[in-house]
């Protein structure tokens, strides 16, 4: 199954043919839009990879799977494209490419979400990297004064792979498994409505972790074995939402995310964002949700110093 999925890769990239700066996937195409702000908002089974506290706010259920993927620069995109139609030519060193997909029935108390992620590099070495998260959540609300006050958490389940090879036998790479990891953790998250228009959410994620993996191995490129936590504060009213949510961790990581998203006739739905982080290039996000009663399709964007990321959803929210 494994080589299944990192075969697969490929082909995924033909179709998508996408870049981007960033080397790193975002799942959940609503606050992705929203420049990944909104812990405060975040409403339907992405909850799980955003805020599990926001599972409370599903009326029913939410089915929402979502695909991603990326290659790292537009003289890449081509590499793949030619790579993949058989033509004998081989990506530069330096390329890299990315798919992932997440799929996952939510309802108000209970979430299960599978996560999967594939990375590819060709440098002095062909590496293949993947990654199975499976996530099991669970949430709660309490009234506390007339105001509610729900609590989320999630269990991660980690296994990951590394291929490594030769650039000249890259074909070869699913006969070249050399180790497998596990690892597991914890997300704790809580959303507080202080008012109708008023929010507030506070997630630390990959809390009390356990990895066989360290700062040195190549799965750090997908799952760093560190914490990270994110509060932040969601506005919304008159079909409009608004968040800024700032993100940090122990290390260096310091980053400040705002979104706006907009309703039009309950049908359309537009987003906008943007990521700041200091010493990189600011990140400007976009998407759009078309809706046909409980069902929507959704996609989001983001532009990052003259190139693009992209991730697209079908969603069920009853």
């Amino acid at each position: 199954y494994c080589g299944l999925v990192l075969s697969c890769t490929l082909i995924f990239l033909r179709s998508l043919v996408i870049q981007v700066a960033a080397e790193e996937l975002t799942f959940g195409t609503d606050l992705a839009g929203m420049g990944g702000a909104g812990v405060a908002l975040t409403d339907d089974v992405y909850a799980t990879y955003w805020n599990p506290a926001g599972l409370t706010r599903i009326k029913h259920f939410s089915i929402a799977p979502n695909l991603a993927g990326l290659v790292n620069t537009p003289k890449t995109v081509a590499q793949w494209d030619d790579y993949i139609n058989n033509d004998g030519s081989r990506p530069e060193e330096g390329a890299t490419a990315l798919a992932g997909g997440m799929v996952g029935f939510a309802t108000s108390r209970f979430a299960f979400n599978m996560l999967g992620q594939v990375r590819v590099d060709v440098a002095e070495e062909a590496q293949g990297l993947l990654l199975y998260n499976s996530k099991v959540s669970v949430a709660y609300p309490i009234t506390l004064g007339g105001r509610q006050l729900s609590f989320g958490g999630t269990y991660n389940y980690y296994s990951g792979h590394l291929y490594q090879t030769t650039p000249e036998d890259l074909e070869r790479i699913l006969e070249a498994k050399t180790d497998s990891k596990q690892g597991f953790s914890l997300d704790l998250g809580v959303q507080a409505q202080l008012t109708s228009w008023l929010s507030l959410g506070f997630v630390g994620r990959d809390l009390y972790g356990h990895y066989e993996w360290g700062a040195d191995h190549p799965l750090v490129l997908l799952q760093k074995p560190t914490p990270s936590y994110q509060g932040g504060i969601g506005l919304t009213g008159s079909g409009l939402r608004a968040a800024f949510d700032w993100e940090w961790d122990q290390q260096d990581l310091r980053r400040y995310r705002v979104g706006l998203a907009k309703d039009f006739w309950k049908i359309f739905t537009i987003r906008a964002g943007g990521i700041l982080e200091p010493g990189q290039e600011t990140t400007y996000t976009s998407g759009l949700s078309l809706r046909i009663g409980g069902f929507s399709m959704n996609t989001a964007a983001a532009l990052q110093n003259e190139t693009w990321s992209a991730t697209v959803a079908l969603a069920v929210n009853i």
